[in-house]
């Protein structure tokens, strides 16, 4: 191998680690993935921030307990979409600006149990998929 090759596959690395470093610093995180599917490859990964609602991205925060407040997680745009919709039907004590202490507890509690519902389904989906497929590191995804 030349020297010449030599160099150029060394700067190549040396772009993409920075590359690589970009991404993990604009999402803020060492080991970004969306808690619902896995998705976990960094450059596919746009964090949604509050002070930039019109840049649409791929990774969202979703409030658990609603009205852009309290506990967030990272989930893909479909899981924040499929989550805020429930949070939609629930009662509208638990959606009201001012809710009192034990209300915004009882809205975190709720919004948790569906988040933890739709991990749970997912999980399950994963388990079928798996029996019925077989796996293969080829199929993770970013998963394993």
């Amino acid at each position: 191998m030349s020297e010449e090759n030599t160099y150029a596959d060394y700067r190549r690395r040396q772009r993409d680690e920075a590359r690589r470093e970009g991404h993990l610093q604009r999402l803020g995180e060492a080991h970004p993935v969306c808690t619902v599917c896995g998705y976990a490859r960094p450059e596919g990964l746009v964090l949604m921030r509050r002070d930039a609602l019109l840049e649409r991205g791929l990774l969202e925060q979703h409030s658990l307990e609603g009205r852009h407040e309290g506990l967030l997680v990272p989930v893909c745009r479909n899981h924040h979409a499929e989550l805020s919709d429930e949070q939609y039907a629930w009662d509208s004590k638990l959606r009201t600006p001012d809710r009192d202490g034990p209300t915004r507890l009882a809205a975190l509690l709720r919004g948790l149990a569906e988040f933890l519902m739709l991990v749970a389904r997912e999980l399950r989906n994963w388990s079928e998929r798996i029996l019925r497929e077989g796996w293969s590191e080829s199929q993770a995804g970013g998963m394993a």
